[in-house]
């Protein structure tokens, strides 16, 4: 039996976070069924429950802060011990050492933490992937965006740690281009995100049914976009002003998505939703898909919408693998690389420093009008996609039966 270790999970109130699991726990278990999957995790007891309700095979769940309350008595005992004994490794790492060597890979799941777009957390998880090399574990960055980074000498440190590691999966070819630039080749193989093969799921009990006669809009907003400081309120006045443009003047109706919701500010996309919906003015006609809906029924509920416009890049994949024909609204290369495998092109990408109420409009009149042909694209590449994201499983289980 391979046991596998899964880090650079933050935790199932971001709903990507929740669907990267879900998908690799499936490909995983599909090609070893008796695998033993522990996830660290910085929301533990939150996806525990959430493993039970939902039942989703994921073996142990350990928290991310090790298992002593942080500042307790037991916590600072091990922080002076690992200042001591191991100067310059993490609370993180030191706390896990055991798990790193006591499992057979290592995988870091995080999509796009590899980045200089997560504000400082590329470097823990750079980190982490060479303590448990050096433990003795495959170390695999899985499923992964990564770069580019803006630091020549940052750059160099990382492609030293990324040439050492077992196995890149990269879901992109941006990614693969980017890598190859920094001298990182060998090790890398082309595959696509895990969530393309989670299964969307009907929600249970009522559910509001989608408008009869009507087209219906999917919008996705991001508290992250909302809430910078230098595009956040155009960002938030556009949607605005789009979506009464949809209810009043197309005779659309329009369902939000909050695709992250941990009530933080800048990472919980329920509040943007309604203040989008509070300053749009639309008394009907626009719904907030329900905050207590998994990865798996916001899926279902995206998949439902005619078509679709996200940030939120594992919103924009459930939409992509649902058939949904999707405008991206990209603030970093992932929406770019993503969208560039799966439409074979940028021309529904608005780059977030573009976004204005005419560019959503001029969008959506070009999605309109192609999405017919949109649409059976869609339904002819997924099953070739779902098999890349199935790729990764088949690489890692070679790759462990010759350890």
């Amino acid at each position: 039996m391979s046991k596998i270790l899964l880090i650079g999970h933050f935790g199932f109130t971001n709903l990507g976070n929740e669907a990267i699991v879900r998908g690799t726990v499936d490909i995983l278990r599909e090609q070893m069924p008796d695998v033993w999957i522990t996830l660290i995790s910085r929301r533990a007891q939150h996806d525990r429950a959430i493993c039970a309700q939902k039942e989703i095979r994921v073996d142990e769940i350990v928290p991310s802060s090790g298992m002593f309350p942080r500042f307790g008595p037991r916590w600072t005992m091990q922080a002076i011990a690992r200042r001591l004994f191991q100067a310059g490794v993490s609370h993180h790492d030191y706390t896990h050492a055991k798990l790193y060597r006591t499992h057979d890979a290592v995988l870091s799941i995080g999509g796009d933490m590899l980045s200089d777009d997560r504000h400082g957390i590329a470097k823990g998880c750079f980190g982490s992937l060479a303590r448990a090399k050096l433990a003795g574990a495959k170390t695999v960055v899985w499923g992964a965006s990564i770069g580019p980074f803006k630091d020549p000498a940052q750059a160099q440190e990382w492609a030293r740690i990324l040439g050492r590691v077992d196995l890149i999966t990269a879901r992109e070819s941006l990614t693969i281009d980017y890598l190859r630039k920094i001298g990182v080749e060998r090790n890398v193989q082309p595959v696509a995100d895990p969530a393309f093969v989670l299964e969307p799921q009907r929600p249970p009990g009522p559910v509001r049914p989608r408008p009869a006669g009507k087209l219906l809009v999917g919008i996705g907003a991001s508290d992250l976009l909302a809430q910078s400081a230098q595009y956040g309120e155009r960002y938030v006045e556009a949607f605005s002003r789009f979506i009464r443009y949809l209810v009043s003047e197309v005779g659309a109706e329009v369902r939000l998505v909050a695709h992250v919701r941990d009530g933080q500010r800048t990472t919980d996309d329920v509040g943007t939703c309604q203040r989008v919906l509070q300053l749009c003015g639309c008394e009907s006609g626009v719904e907030l898909v329900d905050p207590d809906y998994d990865s798996a029924e916001v899926k279902f509920a995206i998949g439902e919408c005619d078509l679709f416009i996200g940030a939120r890049t594992h919103s924009t994949i459930a939409s992509f693998s649902m058939l949904v024909p999707t405008i991206v609204v990209a603030y970093s290369v992932k929406g770019f690389g993503i969208t560039r495998e799966v439409m074979r092109s940028d021309e529904l990408v608005i780059p977030v420093e573009q976004i204005s109420f005419e560019t959503l409009r001029k969008r959506f009149d070009l999605l309109w009008n192609a999405r017919k042909q949109i649409a059976m694209d869609l339904q002819l590449r997924m099953p070739g996609i779902r098999n890349a994201a199935r790729k990764g499983g088949e690489l890692l289980a070679s790759m462990l039966k010759t350890k």
